[in-house]
């Protein structure tokens, strides 16, 4: 079964998803990518210019861009030794890119999954983390690259939210999503109210970074840098509880709801966390007891 299949049986956010994730893309060579690594230049106001490179596209398997937690991203690029970027350098790679494509979100649009048409209120109410969702916006923006003649190797950006740097709330970091005037539809630092544990996005996605940037300055001279110093880059810290469960099998019931009869590791793999209530264990203590359990 092709990652793509495997993927969207697991419906809605969970531990056992990014798990499934992060054991999936840390399968693929580090060589391969950082050769497809394209190098974006930005002069700053000193007159420095700043070199540094960039995946053209993001992350995928089997031709799918994968949606993934901050913590997971996180993960992903210390695997790889590189660097997720910060809110910066997400707006710098798209003034370089080779292709702009202005986002098409399916919140606006809707979508249709399996003969159901979802109008894009069905598509917010469903959740923006539903795994379908994620596999036919990837069929989209891939028909928009066609259509802009995008070649492979090119960088490619607009149509996306990058998954960058924790902004200073220590909440999920997002930007991107540009209109077609090159307005980002989630702007500024980045900022969102997420978790980044488990909250992930149909159209959001990671692109990894060098971990050095060089510097050259007006006079000629040049110098490396760590990309986190000279970008001011934080990272996601995940604490040893947060670190990714053994994938489980998902069930392919809609919506990820656990069916009569499944295991406790099925239902922890399905359960989507919603706000906690009075009396009841918070998600995240549900997964500290769940692991305990099985340890």
């Amino acid at each position: 079964m092709s990652f793509k299949d495997e993927y969207a049986k697991f419906t809605q956010p969970s531990p056992a998803r990014e798990a499934f994730v992060y054991k999936a893309i840390t399968s693929l060579s580090r060589d391969q990518i950082v050769k497809s690594m394209k190098p974006i230049s930005v002069k700053r106001p000193d007159g420095a210019t700043l070199t540094y490179r960039v995946m053209p596209d993001y992350v995928m398997i089997d031709g799918v861009r994968v949606p993934m937690s901050g913590n997971t991203a996180q993960r992903v690029a210390d695997h790889f030794g590189l660097s997720l970027p910060s809110a910066a350098m997400a707006k710098e790679i798209y003034q370089n890119a080779d292709i702009k494509v202005p986002a098409r979100p399916l919140s606006g649009s809707g979508t249709n999954v399996d003969g159901r048409q979802y109008s894009g209120k069905e598509v917010v109410d469903t959740g923006v983390g539903y795994a379908p969702f994620a596999i036919n916006y990837n069929n989209k923006i891939n028909k928009q690259l066609s259509d802009h003649g995008a070649k492979e190797g090119e960088i490619v950006s607009g149509f996306a939210k990058d998954i960058v740097a924790p902004p200073s709330s220590g909440k999920l970091g997002l930007y991107g999503l540009f209109d077609a005037n090159g307005k980002p539809i989630q702007g500024g630092t980045g900022s969102t109210p997420h978790d980044t544990t488990i909250h992930s996005e149909y159209g959001s996605f990671v692109r990894l970074v060098s971990p050095d940037v060089e510097i050259t300055y007006p006079d000629g001279k040049k110098e490396k840098k760590s990309t986190k110093d000279v970008y001011q880059i934080s990272s996601y810290n995940p604490s040893p509880k947060d670190k990714p469960m053994t994938p489980l099998p998902p069930s392919s019931t809609p919506g990820g709801k656990p069916q009569k009869g499944s295991s406790k590791e099925q239902q922890v793999a399905q359960y989507t966390p919603g706000k906690p209530r009075p009396g009841r264990l918070s998600f995240l203590e549900r997964i500290d007891n769940f692991l305990s359990e099985i340890s």
